[in-house]
């Protein structure tokens, strides 16, 4: 395999002598299928040569074990082989012994880490040692039960959708609002995946390669169908591009988006597009909608999911104690 196709290109912007050696800062980076310029990896050492031999060798053949071995998508095997990159950063080795990569983790708990970069990192560690026929298990810790603090009101999400300043911006918080969509899922749609009679999307190659159809409501469908007109999109197109170079848009646009509308509507909280999602199944909820309709819409594997995330809400809490508390006084 040609390691151009994944390297393209090492920036040197720190050059320094240290201990009668020269010290070079290499920056690792490759072009995303939209075009972007993503940095995998980064070093400081004395020879160039190796570590380009070290990261267009090892990650490469790691991302081939990852796809070949253990099937997992790019955007996984991305993550993984960025994780190791960190700790062969860290470390400013070629190579990584099992207790290294064992002390990294331990570092990573000494500096409070969210539970969910460690685990990550640990299943990274894990595969990387399958991949180098030193198999290393590592335990994880369970996952915090923490309760979802916050989510939109009906309210704040109207007054999002009222002060879009374009069609297309009404149209792409009216979608996020009404179909709970992940932030991946929603840059991927194309026009031709709205099902406008029935208003539906099909969701496709979704969380665990699974696809999917989510409801989003006649409102939502109306909304859609005049951006799609005044917009003049085609079936084949993306659903929502930029607007200066008409490329795919990604999650970070998507991201910026909504913390903009947020802030112009003066809401007090953390927005970002994955907040829409757990604002949908509460409302849902609390309307009276069934787990398995709320299943379904999130696109959830197991039932199991559902019941955790609804229970760890704490108006579910709040209203179930309303229900059924005794009447003492």
């Amino acid at each position: 395999m040609n390691t151009e196709n994944y390297i393209n290109k090492c920036i040197y912007p720190n050059s320094y002598a240290q201990n009668n050696l020269q010290k070079v800062e290499i920056l690792f980076s490759r072009q995303t299928p939209d075009g972007e310029l993503s940095i995998f990896g980064r070093l400081f050492c004395a020879n160039h040569q190796e570590v380009y031999f070290m990261y267009s060798q090892q990650l490469i053949e790691f991302g081939n074990f990852l796809l070949l071995k253990k099937g997992l998508q790019e955007i996984t095997r991305e993550g993984h082989k960025r994780s190791i990159s960190i700790i062969f950063n860290k470390e400013n080795k070629e190579d990584l012994s099992n207790e290294e990569l064992q002390n990294h983790i331990i570092w990573m708990h000494s500096q409070a880490y969210s539970h969910s970069h460690i685990t990550n990192t640990i299943k990274a560690v894990e595969y990387f040692t399958e991949f180098k026929e030193r198999p290393l298990r590592l335990a994880k810790t369970r996952r915090p039960k923490t309760l979802i603090k916050e989510v939109l009101t009906e309210a704040e999400i109207a007054l999002m959708i009222r002060f879009c300043n374009t069609l297309r911006e009404k149209a792409m918080i009216t979608l996020l609002a009404y179909s709970g969509i992940r932030n991946k899922e929603f840059c991927n749609l194309k026009v031709e995946d709205i099902d406008f009679g029935n208003s539906k999307v099909l969701i496709r190659n979704g969380k665990f390669n699974k696809d999917r159809r989510i409801n989003i409501g006649a409102s939502c469908s109306n909304i859609l169908v005049e951006y799609i007109m005044r917009y003049r999109k085609q079936k084949e197109d993306f659903l929502f591009t930029t607007v200066v170079n008409n490329n795919k848009y990604n999650p970070s646009d998507l991201r910026k988006l909504v913390k903009i509308i947020a802030k112009k509507v003066n809401i007090q909280k953390r927005v970002y597009p994955h907040l829409f999602r757990h604002s949908l199944a509460t409302h849902l909820m609390m309307r009276g909608a069934s787990i398995f309709l709320i299943k379904d819409q999130m696109g959830h594997k197991n039932i199991e999911t559902t019941v955790i995330y609804i229970l760890r809400l704490p108006c579910q809490i709040e209203k179930e104690y309303e229900k059924f508390v005794p009447s003492y006084l």
